[in-house]
């Protein structure tokens, strides 16, 4: 399905290509053809807490790398630790056996303690794997805290990081390319925070998984075509009737461990379900916090990374957590559902107390601990979200019960 400038899109298909790109999220030469953009050297970021903008302004074209669900780990299990989450083993597994050797330069992030492994982990393991084939591998430690000298830190990392993809890419970075880059994601995110309105309005035009969809392929597509097709699909949603079904629909709101994959909102919303949000990392978190411009970009840049929500490291415990609960309760839950990834223990530290304050504002609250990555168990977790539906009253105005 080539995307072609001059044929305006309808909602149906364009929606269709970010299903299909992230489909094929593996496969960068699959997202060339669907969204028709030209050959440009990959640079495959493993969290959101890679800046992008500077790839950009290098010639790259930053892609999500995440694991293959068709394909279960099996090269690597023997060598990663029981305690490996099993996004993480997918992610591993696609990169051994060669999912992604269409990459030129892959980022590694620190942060995440399996995300920053990574390449230990392989340059560890090339004798066996001999994978993953790719060019270059560059490390970008992030400081974890919010002091000023944490933040000198970042953006010292950047500057170098600046330097090394100059030395390697297809141009050198410079201040005007890397404000042009900043431009760029910046319209991405503010174009995914109008996909975040609508979906939590009362009459949506978008569903939640379209709009995980829609998230993740902003982090796989070209960012130039991604905006543009987003753009014109947003503008031809106002003369669109609402989706049926979502009037009246209870409501849920996605928190927990990331997911980088739609099986989880998809299988909420085949219940009956909507998923208005999430304050997960590779949702609409994503496009919060934009980079300052028209000021030096490695100053917007490192603020952005120092200090954006909701950074484990960056924010006390209980500022994190009144963070979480405000953003579900901006979207006027009748649930939230926790979701706890296998191997995933840092976020229940938080679980408890968040969860007791989303009860006293009348928000109900379903955790789902120890889940598989690739919902493996999905008979249990039909039941108990089931259960959890079936129980709520869902708030509805006069103006959505005349439309029902």
């Amino acid at each position: 399905m080539m995307v072609n400038e001059e044929v305006r899109m309808d909602r149906d298909t364009a929606f269709s290509v970010f299903h299909h790109v992230v489909e094929a999220r593996w496969d960068a030469a699959a997202i060339t053809e669907l969204t028709g953009g030209v050959d440009e050297p990959i640079a495959g970021f493993l969290d959101t807490g890679f800046p992008e903008e500077i790839a950009i302004a290098a010639g790259y074209r930053p892609m999500l790398l995440t694991g293959d669900l068709a394909v279960a780990p099996a090269t690597v299990d023997a060598h990663l630790d029981v305690s490996a989450p099993t996004r993480i083993r997918y992610l591993y597994e696609a990169l051994a056996t060669g999912r992604h050797d269409a990459v030129e330069v892959l980022c590694v992030t620190g942060g995440d303690r399996w995300i920053g492994e990574t390449a230990g982990f392989f340059e560890a393991y090339r004798s066996v794997f001999g994978a993953p084939d790719i060019a270059h591998t560059l490390y970008l430690e992030r400081a974890r805290g919010s002091f000023a000298e944490h933040r000198e830190y970042n953006r010292a990392g950047m500057v170098l990081l600046a330097e090394q993809l100059s030395a390697i890419g297809p141009r050198a970075v410079t201040a005007d390319s890397l404000q042009n880059a900043i431009r760029l994601v910046n319209r991405t995110r503010e174009l995914l925070r109008r996909v975040e309105a609508i979906r939590a309005s009362d009459n949506s035009t978008i569903t939640g998984v379209d709009a995980a969809a829609i998230a993740l392929a902003a982090m796989l597509m070209p960012k130039q075509r991604f905006n543009g097709l987003l753009e014109e699909t947003l503008d031809a949603l106002d003369e669109r009737e609402p989706v049926g079904g979502l009037a009246g629909a209870p409501r849920v709101f996605l928190s927990g461990s990331s997911v980088d994959q739609l099986g989880f909102v998809r299988l909420i919303e085949d219940l009956g379900a909507v998923v208005v949000g999430e304050d997960t990392e590779f949702g609409m978190r994503y496009a919060h916090t934009p980079v300052r411009e028209n000021s030096d970009p490695f100053d917007a840049l490192a603020d952005r990374w120092t200090y954006k929500f909701p950074e484990s490291w960056a924010f006390g415990r209980e500022r994190r957590i009144a963070q979480r609960v405000e953003m579900a309760a901006a979207t006027q839950p009748d649930a939230v559902i926790a979701l706890h990834l296998r191997g995933d223990s840092a976020y229940g530290w938080d679980f408890p107390d968040q969860a007791e304050a989303l009860r006293a504002r009348g928000i109900a609250v379903l955790a789902l601990p120890d889940t598989d990555y690739a919902l493996e168990e999905t008979a249990h977790l039909h039941a108990v979200i089931g259960d959890l539906l079936s129980g709520l009253d869902p708030r509805r105005d006069d103006t959505t019960e005349e439309k029902r």
